[in-house]
């Protein structure tokens, strides 16, 4: 874990607590977005017919996907990343009341599991950042099913961090099923324009 020059009080707890939750929220819609932007059979001749459009905004979700993810997990003590906070809460018992130590020890452990991945990211968000014309390759050499496990990860590790902070949790579902239908819908409104006949 990290080492921190100087302890943290609740109420600066609370802060970087509602601020990384905003970080975590906007990386969970891009990947859900980017998904629902997945030229899947039902989708892949929209996404193709505009492709001039969709192929920018699908490369600028997964870069907002991945450097999001990153900075959640980012080493530098000086960020806001559920690394520094668990190191605090670690060190600071009074910042989870509502946590055991062993309990800590559980969340941490589930982080654990992801090493590799984690490993796999800081290792490309730093070439992206040496290189910062260079263009992420999507799903290589991480996959979707690696990266939507860490974020179901990350939701769960929250909350638990959170609800040892002051009892609260954050409604996860709730939002991406909003941005889900809103995705959903943009494709189907422009399957319904393709389908009517152009005017000339």
């Amino acid at each position: 874990m990290l080492v921190h020059e100087k302890s943290m009080d609740k109420q600066e707890f609370a802060r970087q607590l509602s601020e990384l939750q905003n970080q975590i929220f906007y990386a969970i819609l891009s990947h859900d977005i980017y998904l629902e932007l997945w030229p899947s059979d039902d989708k892949v001749h929209i996404i193709n017919y505009h492709k001039d459009f969709f192929n920018p905004v699908r490369s600028a979700l997964y870069q907002a996907m991945f450097m999001g993810l990153s900075r959640i997990f980012d080493l530098d003590n000086r960020t806001i990343s559920l690394v520094s906070l668990l190191d605090s809460a670690v060190n600071q018992a009074e910042l989870v009341p509502n946590l055991t130590s062993k309990e800590l020890e559980d969340i941490i452990a589930q982080i654990l599991k992801h090493s590799d991945i984690l490993r796999t990211m800081r290792q490309l968000r730093d070439q992206q950042l040496a290189h910062s014309d260079a263009n992420l390759q999507p799903l290589s050499p991480l996959t979707l099913g690696e990266i939507s496990d860490l974020i179901e990860t990350v939701m769960k590790v929250f909350n638990e961090l959170s609800i040892g902070h002051d009892r609260a949790q954050y409604a996860w579902e709730f939002q991406r099923s909003h941005s889900k239908q809103d995705a959903a819908e943009v494709i189907r409104i422009l399957q319904e324009e393709v389908k009517k006949p152009r005017q000339y």
